[in-house]
């Protein structure tokens, strides 16, 4: 009689257990770490998820300052909890680096840095200062135009029509810029025309 109970009582555990609902959390990526990451939400508050028995969607493509959803069991406790499933969105780890135009042979371009923070290459009127990964899979950029004496803050929406490891498209309703990734080469021959065009002009 009393391994039947026992018996009756441990599959009445594993069954409350097991009907946990699987929640969700949404953050970015502050930190990874053996069987664990963890994530800033929306409040600012970090959480630690432990990652051992997690399914992992695009585990490659974890970057410090992307988007990540993570499906979790239970409730988080004390900044912390057991991860199902770790969702990783590609698309910022690969906008990450150095990407100049395709056609314009000036090595003019944008740089995206983990957390949303983004830089001109190459350009000194048009300075870039942020970038986001919209909800739709577009792109924001965020920055300021300098011209006679005046500054222009921007903040532009633009699809994402291509992006490969070396090939990224973006376009509006009236224009579409290609760019490829920069490399070695190019850096070296930006830097060159950058310091003749600082020399003195010779009379």
């Amino acid at each position: 009689m009393r391994g039947v109970i026992f018996a009756a009582l441990a599959v009445a555990l594993l069954t409350a257990c097991g009907s946990e609902r699987i929640e969700s959390f949404e953050g970015t990526l502050s930190e990874a770490q053996f069987n664990a990451l963890t994530l800033i939400g929306e409040q600012g508050n970090p959480v630690t998820f432990r990652t051992e028995e997690a399914e992992f969607e695009f585990a490659d493509e974890l970057a410090t300052g992307c988007r990540v959803k993570v499906l979790y069991r239970g409730r988080i406790r004390e900044g912390s909890a057991t991860a199902v499933r770790i969702e990783v969105d590609p698309t910022c780890a690969r906008l990450l680096g150095r990407w100049i135009e395709a056609e314009d042979g000036m090595g003019m371009g944008i740089e995206f840095e983990a957390g949303g923070t983004a830089r001109s290459i190459g350009m000194q009127t048009l300075i870039f200062t942020g970038w986001e990964q919209l909800p739709d899979g577009g792109l924001k950029l965020n920055g300021y135009s300098i011209g006679n004496g005046n500054t222009i803050t921007f903040s532009e929406e633009w699809e994402i029509q291509e992006l490969e490891p070396d090939r990224l498209t973006i376009a509006q309703s009236d224009l579409t810029l290609r760019f490829r990734r920069e490399t070695e080469e190019d850096a070296l021959a930006r830097e060159e025309r950058e310091a003749a065009a600082a020399q003195p002009q010779k009379r």
